[in-house]
């Protein structure tokens, strides 16, 4: 591992923030919902990205403008957005059988992909984290949702 940017210290052993899939229940049972428990961001994302973008290209991008620890074998990237908030972001190779998600990256003109997750209260956060991926790297952002929305590109 490698820690680049400002030091800070951190508790072992803290658990990834991770949110699931919007649930629809009350759509389902005709009840109404409270539009402020209602989560419209998710908390997972898909970096695509172009041929030869890896964690260190992506640290490199963001080097000077967050706090990043890279973990370059096993392509993992953590970018520190203060205390108890960060973006983690990690190299992945697609199932073969997921032939939906190879077309949309194939479709987009992207070869790579990354899962990103993150606390979904953080989404306004995190958006600048990923323009400034975009500006340096190129690809773009989707939700990891059925449809691969909500999409963040230039």
């Amino acid at each position: 591992m490698k820690r680049i940017g400002q030091p800070e210290q951190r508790k072992p052993g803290r658990k990834m923030a991770q949110a699931g899939r919007q649930e629809k229940k009350g759509r389902q049972t005709g009840q109404r919902e409270n539009p402020a428990k209602r989560q419209t961001v998710p908390g997972e994302w898909l970096y695509l990205a172009p041929q030869g973008v890896n964690a260190a290209r992506l640290a490199e991008a963001l080097l000077g403008q967050y706090e990043i620890e890279l973990w370059e074998e096993a392509g993992v990237i953590e970018v520190v957005l203060g205390e108890k908030m960060s973006v983690d972001i990690e190299h992945v190779d697609l199932p073969p059988k997921d032939e939906v998600t190879r077309k949309y990256v194939s479709d987009n003109g992207c070869t790579e992909v990354f899962l990103v997750t993150f606390a979904a209260e953080a989404y306004e956060r995190v958006l600048p984290v990923m323009k400034r991926v975009l500006t340096q790297c190129g690809g773009l952002f989707c939700g990891d949702t059925e449809d691969f929305t909500p999409v963040v590109r230039l």
